[in-house]
């Protein structure tokens, strides 16, 4: 994902639980890259990451997305993995969008067989 963002230009912060394995990447030095030490499982830890970002990508949701998009995977799961952090962050921002939960679960809508 990374080159991808950089050869679109975009500035990239990387967030690793150890910088001395992000300097190991291949884009570590480019110089839109900033590396910033942090843990998805300290919420502390992403917040001061992410201050200043005007986007976040957790690199397992986003391949899930892309395996919806290419018709491999259902559309329940990249769903259910997106609800999973609205649940952990309680972000009334995220917990109000409808494409989260956009029929009822009843119609089974969201699997395909």
């Amino acid at each position: 994902m990374v080159p991808k963002l950089l050869d679109l230009g975009c500035r990239v912060r990387a967030l690793g639980r150890s910088i001395a394995k992000l300097q190991a990447r291949p884009w570590a030095r480019h110089p839109l890259v900033e590396l910033a030490r942090g843990d998805v499982l300290d919420y502390e830890s992403l917040l001061a990451a992410a201050k200043g970002c005007r986007a976040a990508f957790y690199a397992e949701l986003l391949e899930n997305i892309d395996e919806y998009r290419q018709g491999y995977i259902p559309l329940i799961i990249p769903v259910t993995l997106l609800n999973h952090y609205v649940r952990k962050y309680d972000q009334a921002y995220l917990k109000s969008q409808y494409y989260l939960d956009p029929h009822p679960l009843e119609l089974k809508l969201r699997n395909h067989v």
